[in-house]
């Protein structure tokens, strides 16, 4: 079976969970879709590192740490749940674990975590603050609700979830399962739109169930293209042009902005 039948099925599986859990309506729905993804990114990282095996002992620090941080998004207690407090790490912890391992093995097609070079890494910084910026300012726009700027320290927490686990977990590794199914060979324009694809539609998607019950098929698949358009996409090309830090750094900032401005989800 070719990696593209592979990657289809995969979504496949995706969207008929996604249309159930909309005909299971109710408030919850967008909340039980980020558990299905939730899922189906466990799967994956257990599957990738049954194949590849564990990344080297740095590695796996990294990939502690990092987790420890999500965890920390936790704290607040707006914020505060134990489930996600405790499964979130976890779930991160394995996800950049097989996402290493991944890229180790397929190096030549690996998305560095940050460029090497003079200037490379200031670029980064320069890149993620810039969009940051840019989409958080949409993003306060189109959430249409007073603003205040209120910043506090767990704003700060708060956003490293969606900066380390949203990114890194929830797109960079539907990345490393292209990469696997397609033998680490990314080549045709086909190859990529299918990698870019996959990058940018589970994460999207995840917020948008309670947007099609309220709204109906037209409005949600509006709303949808909306959040590809403003967030999806630009996130997915900032990984794949450049590197992982500045898409962590936009998308931690588009998120520390609105909990300043909007506050925290309760």
């Amino acid at each position: 079976m070719s990696g593209i039948k592979k990657i289809s099925i995969v979504f496949l599986a995706f969207i008929v969970l996604f249309i159930g859990n909309l005909f299971v309506g109710g408030l919850l729905a967008t909340q039980r879709m980020w558990l299905i993804l939730d899922g189906f990114c466990v799967i994956i990282s257990i599957c990738l590192l049954l194949k590849y095996k564990l990344p080297d002992v740095n590695k796996v620090i990294i990939a502690f740490g990092l987790s420890i941080l999500v965890a920390l998004s936790y704290l607040s207690n707006v914020m505060i749940n134990s489930r996600s407090m405790l499964m979130n790490p976890i779930i991160t912890f394995i996800g950049i674990l097989a996402v290493y391992s991944t890229f180790n093995h397929y190096h030549k097609q690996a998305l560095p975590f940050i460029k090497n070079g003079k200037y490379q890494p200031l670029i980064t910084v320069l890149l993620g603050l810039s969009i940051g910026v840019l989409l958080g300012t949409v993003n306060l726009i189109l959430a249409s609700q007073p603003v205040a700027f209120n910043f506090s320290i767990y704003n700060l927490l708060g956003s490293f979830s969606p900066a380390i686990m949203e990114e890194l977990v929830m797109r960079t590794l539907f990345y490393a399962l292209c990469l696997h199914f397609f033998k680490g060979r990314i080549e045709s324009k086909a190859q990529h739109l299918i990698c870019l694809f996959m990058m940018v539609m589970p994460h999207v998607l995840i917020h948008t169930p309670n947007l099609f019950i309220q709204l109906g098929l037209i409005g949600g698949l509006i709303n949808t293209l909306i959040y590809v358009a403003l967030y999806g996409l630009p996130f997915a090309l900032l990984q794949k042009k450049w590197d992982l830090s500045s898409t962590m750094l936009a998308h931690g900032l588009v998120d520390f902005l609105r909990f300043c401005f909007v506050g925290l989800p309760g």
